[in-house]
């Protein structure tokens, strides 16, 4: 049920960030990271939970790897020089890779979802049918 949650908490914030955008850009970039707040929350406590699931402790590992890479990048932007405009090519950059990890992240919740609902029942045939 948390998972369930969970995965409509990320939806209602990305969807209200994105018909917030209809009326000013920044809104965007707000959802975005109230998204990634409430994501780094969610992937902790998985992290914490879903230890015996193994793939989907591996995708959470390729998440937190992903994570820490747009949190390097926003490190390394910051000390670059703003020769070029290289710093506004950087930043949307890791906006961009900001959102693919925000909705690659929605997708491994839904997939959770998903193998705990079947994981659920095949627990309850079993049960049933006394195997």
């Amino acid at each position: 049920m948390l998972y369930k949650i969970d995965l409509g908490m990320q939806c209602l914030i990305g969807i209200i960030s994105l018909l917030a955008t209809m009326f000013m850009p920044l809104y965007f970039l707000i959802g975005l990271f109230c998204i990634g707040v409430w994501q780094l929350a969610s992937a902790l406590l998985y992290t914490l939970t879903v230890r015996h699931y193994s793939l989907f402790s591996k995708c959470i590992r390729k998440y937190w790897m992903a994570v820490a890479g747009n949190f390097i990048g926003w490190g390394l932007l910051m000390l670059l020089p703003d020769k070029y405009n290289i710093q506004l090519i950087g930043f949307w950059v890791l906006i961009g890779m900001a959102t693919y990890i925000a909705v690659k992240y929605a997708l491994l919740v839904y997939e959770l979802i998903k193998y705990s609902s079947l994981k659920s029942e095949l627990d309850t045939v079993v049960k049933e049918n006394h195997f």
